[in-house]
């Protein structure tokens, strides 16, 4: 069950494709070295019209947080059915949980630096508002001096 799980969509419908097109399930299977028994699934799946679903790999972090939600509410004597239906085994949901316990672990430390840095910046504005003050301030009392020393000539210095 693991290996149908690593296919994408468009790999599975090309192998159906290639199956529909004439060739038999043991020619297909030779030559991509994918078992007969996945490809008479998929194949079996595409006639029936049930779309060939992506697996687990495809399933981004909000799909798999959703479908851990979802298995909390079946019961454990469904829970095989269900598994099924959703073509994910219960390995998956273990391996799901701790990734989302990992990207809140690391979404609560990607808040602490966001709120880290931002505490820098300002510091920094700060500073940097400082130093214009005083480059200003600076400024204004050389224009001034030369401005003496242009009126009074040397004796202003």
């Amino acid at each position: 069950m693991e290996a149908r799980m690593s296919f994408s969509r468009e790999f599975r419908e090309n192998i159906v494709e290639k199956v529909m097109g004439g060739s038999s399930i043991q020619e297909v299977s030779e030559s991509t070295g994918v078992s007969k028994w996945s490809v008479y699934q998929w194949v079996k799946s595409h006639r029936k019209g049930q779309p060939l679903q992506e697996g687990p790999r495809g399933l981004t972090l909000q799909e798999k947080g959703v479908l851990l939600f979802d298995s909390q509410r079946i019961a454990e004597n469904d829970m095989g059915e269900w598994l099924r239906k959703n073509g994910i085994c219960s390995d998956h949901l273990i391996k799901w949980r701790k990734e989302l316990d990992n990207a809140m672990v690391k979404s609560n430390d990607d808040k602490a630096e966001v709120k880290r840095l931002r505490q820098e910046n300002e510091e920094l504005k700060k500073d940097l508002r400082t130093k214009e003050k005083a480059l200003a301030e600076v400024t204004a009392l050389f224009a001034l001096k030369k401005k003496l020393s242009h009126l009074f000539g040397d004796e202003a210095k």
